[in-house]
């Protein structure tokens, strides 16, 4: 069974936490709505991500076009939230432990399963644990070569998403990948199947926002900003933008 996202409708950065993003997941019938927060992931988050929910819920073309019991809510992070769990239990809204690293909610009007990526099972859910900001080489390669045994376009659709996501928060691993001559011809395959513009379209952001990030670094340390311009390859006006943003957020 495969269960991805298939639209991103959000990412960038958050209270100075890092969001992968987030997205619409499609299981079957369900629209599933998954927030991707960083390390700092609280209950404000898990509200955040009900809101997305609501919202989407209210975004069909007529009345009760999204009917409200197709809802679903998933968060993933790599490590379990104590603080977040036990604020969400003392408002009485728990959460029961379905497989391992897996968790589904209880009493709460939307369904919710929270997803603990160092806690999945090896060699299963592997298109969960590649969106994690630390995926592991092996598991991307992996799925990389599984994705040519998906052949109905709305499987290509969902690896295509995988892909994009998960090449957004690996930037640097899927670079190192695409210049192992190994893995060259499983790519070859990849693209031309027309699975290579989830890839290109994650690593380009990947690549905006490493590049971000580190016209940041340089601005915290003093640089001047036409200078950060020029290390970073782009104009001052983007950079200005990239810091109004910091600003803003502070």
């Amino acid at each position: 069974m495969l269960f991805v996202p298939i639209m991103t409708t959000a990412g960038g950065f958050l209270n100075g936490e890092t969001v992968l993003g987030v997205v619409l997941l499609r299981h079957q019938k369900e629209a599933h709505i998954d927030g991707r927060k960083g390390d700092g992931m609280t209950v404000d988050d898990f509200y955040k991500c009900v809101a997305y929910a609501c919202l989407y819920k209210s975004t069909g073309e007529n009345v009760n076009a999204i009917a409200g019991d197709e809802l679903s809510i998933t968060m993933i992070r790599e490590s379990y939230p104590k603080s977040m769990m036990r604020e969400l239990k003392r408002l009485g809204i728990g959460f029961a432990e379905y497989d391992s690293g897996i968790y589904y909610s209880q009493n709460f009007f939307i369904p919710a399963q929270f997803i603990v990526t160092q806690e999945l099972k090896p060699d299963e859910h592997r298109s969960l644990r590649i969106l994690s900001r630390n995926a592991d080489e092996k598991d991307v390669k992996s799925f990389i070569k599984e994705t040519l045994g998906y052949v109905t376009q709305g499987e290509k659709a969902d690896v295509q998403a995988v892909l994009k996501v998960s090449g957004t928060a690996n930037y640097h691993l899927y670079e190192k990948i695409r210049s192992e001559a190994d893995m060259k011809n499983f790519l070859d395959e990849i693209k031309n199947e027309g699975f290579n513009e989830g890839i290109s379209q994650g690593l380009s952001q990947g690549r905006t926002e490493a590049l971000e990030q580190t016209a940041m670094t340089l601005f915290d340390m003093g640089m001047a900003v036409d200078k950060i311009a020029q290390a970073v390859h782009t104009s001052v006006n983007i950079v200005e933008e990239w810091l109004s943003v910091k600003t803003v957020k502070q």
